[in-house]
């Protein structure tokens, strides 16, 4: 029970990081935010991306750029996961070799 838990919590961090890094390439593009206005002006940011996050339909090319970026990270790290050996179908790790 203890794995499935860990597994689960694991996905979960998984998808809470590619919605956040859709969610940031969408804002850094059209709010033209960078990365260092996070330490010099989170309240900002904050403002700005809230206000879009009420309302997310005010502005269909955000909410557009933020859906089809996470929909790419999403997949381009599922096929990394699914390429890494003991993931995907049958699930075991390659035989070591000693």
């Amino acid at each position: 029970a203890e794995r499935e838990v860990g597994r689960v919590a694991g996905w979960l961090v998984v998808v809470a990081a590619v919605v956040a890094a859709g969610i940031g390439v969408a804002i850094g593009r059209f709010q033209r935010w960078n990365s260092w206005d996070l330490l010099t002006r989170p309240d900002s940011i904050a403002h700005g991306t809230l206000v879009w996050a009420r309302s997310p339909l005010a502005d269909g090319r955000i909410t557009g750029v933020a859906l089809a970026v996470t929909a790419f990270f999403g997949i381009a790290y599922l096929t990394v996961w699914a390429l890494t050996p003991g993931n995907g179908p049958g699930g075991r790790p390659p035989a070591r070799r000693a």
